[in-house]
């Protein structure tokens, strides 16, 4: 092989896998040189090792978002986001049907594919004062929905027959679309489904 088709089958792989993985090269490379002004390390969310480990289980599409929303939430308007759920096993989401019938079953909830992600938030004192029993419209009184909702984010506290404002999440798919996906196998390697 010449050369000179050598360089143009290299720019040609090159630009292809920029234009597939351009979200998450554009999103790496900001985080990495600063260029997020809403996210540092030093935020109390990220200090947190339960939070930080649910939000990196979440499916690798979504953490960036993710962790704007709740970095947002604390510089914004000064509350600290603990995760109390996100990616969760078929199996786990059956135990939590079983517990509660309301819940969705195992392969119908979003976070079975790591899109959806659970949450209180705390004050600046560390106490918790968004919880699941809290109301509708304290969650609302915050701020913290309207930041979720500005970024696209969808509320569980929006769900007509079951109070769930602990729950926000994003659907690249339907539900059915992405159990469709799970159970014909269409995963990458750390078993999270493929989005195309």
């Amino acid at each position: 092989m010449k050369s000179s088709t050598k360089i143009i089958l290299f720019i040609s792989i090159s630009s292809l896998l920029i234009l597939i993985f351009q979200k998450q090269i554009k999103s790496i490379l900001k985080e990495k040189l600063g260029g997020y002004k809403w996210f540092d390390e030093s935020l109390k969310w990220y200090r947190d090792e339960k939070t930080k480990t649910i939000i990196y289980n979440l499916h690798p599409s979504i953490i960036y978002d993710f962790k704007e929303f709740l970095s947002r939430v604390e510089k914004e308007i000064g509350l600290q986001i603990i995760a109390t759920s996100g990616y969760r096993t078929w199996a786990e989401q059956a135990n939590l049907h079983k517990q509660n019938k309301q819940n969705a079953s195992a392969g119908n909830s979003d976070h079975n594919y790591g899109f959806a992600l659970d949450i209180n938030a705390l004050d600046k004192s560390g106490k918790n004062i968004l919880m699941k029993a809290t109301s509708k419209q304290k969650w609302q009184e915050s701020g913290l929905v309207d930041i979720a909702k500005n970024m696209g984010f969808k509320w569980g506290g929006d769900f007509q027959s079951y109070h769930d404002p602990v729950h926000f999440y994003k659907q690249p798919l339907s539900t059915s679309e992405m159990k469709a996906k799970y159970l014909a196998g269409n995963k990458n390697i750390n078993g999270y489904i493929n989005l195309t």
